[in-house]
């Protein structure tokens, strides 16, 4: 009888179990059902569907939809950090699924009281039932096997520890090969195999010699670590980074190399195989290296920086400029990169594309350890360079003032800033600006020419004479030396000193024999020696090279000097 009891129980149980789950499984049909109806959230395109007619576009996160229509407003899901409602109930409600009109929620996925939600019954009821029917089905045996409250179980004991995943490898250069550059990869090693516990320890511990600057330590870490895993092509990369910054770059090529047999797509050793080729003057390879990383990283900066570099090098210098413009485009403050643009801009005679590079890279101000030992100092000078092409002597000069600032033992910022002021009229200046350049550099025999013009410009012959005297002595043969010789030869005849005055410019005249003027000045002169045959024939050549030149104004002069000898 107890066991007809039993079963009797036990079917009854069962029964009702299923009828129970049918109904629960039609509620939540249903349910889902007025869901979708009520909101729908297209994930992968960002879109909500909030009623039949609107549909909008979330752009970014913390941007509600937008307000449409004439009233105060038109539907929107909750999703903005800058709501008024607190972050907790505002997530909570946008989990729940509340429809909001303004700041009121005008429906929501599921009903929200004080008692459990449907959710819950359901999850209660999947949970509960079969074990209520089990607990039937054995008799009131197990009635009693969970307490009232929820219980965790433990979970099963792992026959073995959990293997770490393999985090890769971490390459990074800087702007002497190019911008800051990244690329995670992963270890070629079976994450399982005994080797590549040995091998992640190796590679951290050659990471830690190269950045101590421990080259040839590191040499020898990476072999150990190449013989563990012969098939790692970031141990081979690793191993030629070493390897190039050693200066062995036969060595450093043939790793590259063998890197990218095991890591054919891998843009980083393309890049540092071209360096490797550029620094063993290998263009053309490198070139062909530079091609396949742009083509495998067509947005890295520093890529086409040392491609632009390689153009550079062989005087292709449009397509430097291009690769440099690229280059700043795709990092907007890749300083070294505005550096080169301006040089080559400066080759190109585009003097106002010089001065916007060299504004950039100023506006940058990147560390004084750049392309140049005192980069500011350079940038500086080559912006003024600049600004002298344009005629923009004013602006000129305040970069000048720079240089000398960041390197007060720049001679060609003081002669150059001289040589601005001369042509703004400003001669004493000039003439402070080319001795300042005289101390530094005391052999500085073009500053000693310049500020000699100057001084007999303000009719100090002595001091002009001497220092033209200074000029020949320290730069005899220099390409400019016919004007030196012209200047004192001037100078002398201003001091009535003819006959050395006359052995100057006849010595212009062995240098330059079209000068029109030093025929001019010692035709003068020997009009002073009484030389009149060798006055006339000089004053004849000056006035012809004068009208053959153009100048009628000094061809005038030279006409009235022989009018003078009674020869016109």
């Amino acid at each position: 009888m107890d066991a007809m009891a039993a079963a009797t129980i036990q079917a009854i149980a069962v029964l009702v179990s299923l009828i129970l789950t049918g109904v629960l499984i039609t509620l939540t049909a249903y349910d889902a059902t007025q869901t979708r109806h009520m909101v729908t959230e297209m994930v992968e395109g960002r879109e909500f569907a909030l009623t039949p007619t609107l549909t909008c576009r979330l752009v970014e996160e913390t941007r509600p939809c937008p307000r449409t229509g004439t009233d105060r407003g038109s539907p929107r899901v909750e999703g903005s950090a800058r709501a008024s409602r607190g972050r907790r109930a505002r997530r909570a409600e946008r989990l729940a699924g509340h429809v909001y009109y303004g700041q009121q929620p005008i429906g929501t996925v599921q009903r929200k009281d004080n008692g459990p939600s449907m959710r819950h019954v359901r999850m209660y009821a999947f949970v509960w039932l079969p074990l209520l029917a089990l607990a039937l089905s054995s008799g009131g045996r197990v009635s009693a096997a969970l307490p009232a409250g929820r219980a965790l179980a433990a979970p099963a004991r792992r026959s073995a520890p959990l293997q770490r995943p393999n985090r890769g490898v971490f390459h990074a250069r800087t702007a002497g090969d190019g911008s800051l550059v990244s690329t995670s990869a992963a270890m070629t090693a079976t994450p399982s195999s005994a080797s590549t516990v040995t091998g992640r320890l190796l590679f951290r511990h050659g990471l830690a010699a190269f950045a101590r600057g421990a080259y040839p330590q590191a040499v020898d870490i990476y072999t150990r670590l190449v013989r563990v895993e012969p098939h790692n092509g970031d141990a081979f990369g690793a191993r030629a980074r070493a390897y190039d910054f050693l200066g062995d770059y036969p060595a450093a090529l043939a790793d590259y190399s063998q890197a990218l047999r095991y890591r054919p797509r891998t843009a980083l050793f393309y890049l540092r195989r071209a360096l490797v080729h550029d620094h063993m003057g290998d263009v053309s390879d490198a070139l062909t290296d530079f091609a396949v990383a742009v083509r495998l990283q067509p947005h890295d900066a520093a890529t086409y920086y040392d491609r632009g570099n390689a153009y550079n090098e062989l005087g292709a210098e449009s397509a430097a400029r291009t690769d440099y413009e690229r280059a700043v485009h795709f990092f907007p403050t890749f300083a070294d990169a505005y550096y080169n643009l301006g040089i080559v801009d400066y080759h190109l005679a585009d003097y106002q594309s010089t001065v916007v590079a060299y504004t950039a890279y100023l506006r940058l101000r990147p560390s004084d350890t750049g392309i140049c030992p005192r980069a500011y100092a350079c940038a500086y000078k080559n912006r003024a360079l600049a600004y002298d092409h344009l005629g923009e002597y004013v602006a000129a000069i305040a970069d000048y003032a720079q240089v000398a600032y960041y390197d007060p033992n720049d001679t060609d910022a003081y002669y150059n800033s001289g040589i601005d002021h001369d042509h703004l009229g400003d001669v004493r200046t000039a003439i402070t600006d080319y001795t300042r350049a005289l101390q530094v550099a005391p052999q500085y025999a073009a500053a000693y020419l310049a500020r000699g013009t100057d001084e007999y410009t303000l009719g100090d012959n002595a001091a002009a004479i001497a220092d033209f005297t200074q000029d020949l002595q320290l730069a005899p043969h220099a390409p400019d030396a016919y004007r030196a010789y012209y200047n004192r030869g001037v100078a002398l005849y201003a001091s009535a000193d003819y006959a050395p005055a006359q052995a100057d410019l006849t010595q212009c005249l062995a240098l330059t024999p079209d000068n029109a003027r030093a025929y001019y000045a010692r035709g003068l002169t020997r009009t002073k020696l009484s030389d009149t045959p060798g006055a006339i024939s000089d004053l004849q050549q000056a006035e012809h090279l004068f009208a053959t030149q153009g100048d009628n104004v000094d061809a005038q002069k030279a006409r009235d000097a022989l009018r003078q000898l009674g020869q016109q």
